[in-house]
């Protein structure tokens, strides 16, 4: 019988501490997500989830990035936790991956953490995965403890649009600001996301050949200096080697505001206002 008493007891043991580790930990529900997701009465489908757990303002600037978790009543955090923060975009031929965020926290025995994560001059968007590690202890029970690991993969870092003025006033020539309002309207996202045109556009300049970087795809000013910066580039072999540009802008289009951007800027040089040579920009 006492054999049995002790089975018994070893048995209840462990199914409490099976039953102490699938419920010692929750997430708050705001860290919940899918990849579908409500905006504008419309439903917008993503590789990138919808829930957003932060933005890139038009400064550009990251805002920092709330986490938080609690424990079920009973059972507290014991000793040092750690977590991570990853951001990435594979979206249209992508593979843009941030450096990861990681940091340690020593909160005492507490049921609850809150805290946020500056990225710092991080500007990066994407999907944005959380994970920590957290050692837990029953307040009663020091036998019932454990480690909760949990990972969020259905959150999203999206971007805000700057102003159809400050655009114009970031582009100054009025060539540039036909070209970015033809190219983009002045929209460097999409519901949040970098603005994609085919072949490898993105941006408010549809930056690409050569490809944009990272950070243009997300600060819309670097987008700007970018395709301003490219232009002159290509004014100046125009200018230089006219008939290697012309056999280069003959080519299937790499950079679409190139030739019609050189057009602008010979007749803005030129001082000539025929037609095809102006034109205005609203927004």
């Amino acid at each position: 019988m006492a054999k049995r008493r002790t089975g018994t007891r070893k048995s209840s043991l462990k199914t409490s501490n099976a039953r102490g580790t699938q419920r010692a930990a929750r997430a708050l529900s705001s860290l919940a997500g899918q990849a579908a997701f409500m905006e504008g009465g419309k439903l917008h489908l993503f590789g990138i989830p919808g829930p957003v757990i932060s933005r890139i303002t038009t400064e550009p600037r990251m805002q920092r990035i709330p986490i938080n978790f609690y424990l079920n009543a009973g059972y507290v955090v014991n000793g040092e936790f750690s977590w991570t923060v990853e951001i990435r975009y594979l979206e249209n031929g992508r593979k843009d991956y941030a450096q990861t965020l990681q940091g340690r926290m020593s909160p005492g025995r507490v049921n609850r953490v809150a805290w946020q994560v500056d990225p710092g001059d991080m500007l990066q968007g994407g999907q944005c995965i959380v994970s920590i590690r957290v050692p837990w202890v029953h307040v009663n029970n020091p036998n019932n403890a454990g480690v909760w690991n949990q990972t969020w993969d259905q959150l999203s870092i999206r971007g805000d649009n700057p102003t159809n003025a400050e655009v114009r006033a970031r582009l100054g020539e009025i060539a540039w600001q036909v070209t970015a309002y033809r190219e983009s309207r002045f929209k460097q996202f999409k519901d949040g996301l970098p603005l994609y045109g085919p072949p490898n556009g993105f941006g408010i300049m549809q930056l690409d050949n050569p490809p944009a970087t990272s950070r243009q795809l997300w600060d819309w000013k670097q987008n700007c200096d970018g395709g301003i910066s490219l232009f002159k580039q290509k004014a100046l072999e125009a200018k230089t080697s006219p008939h290697e540009f012309e056999s280069s802008t003959a080519k299937p289009r790499t950079s679409r505001p190139s030739s019609c951007v050189w057009k602008r800027i010979s007749a803005t040089t030129a001082g000539r206002t025929g037609s095809g040579t102006t034109a205005s920009v609203s927004g």
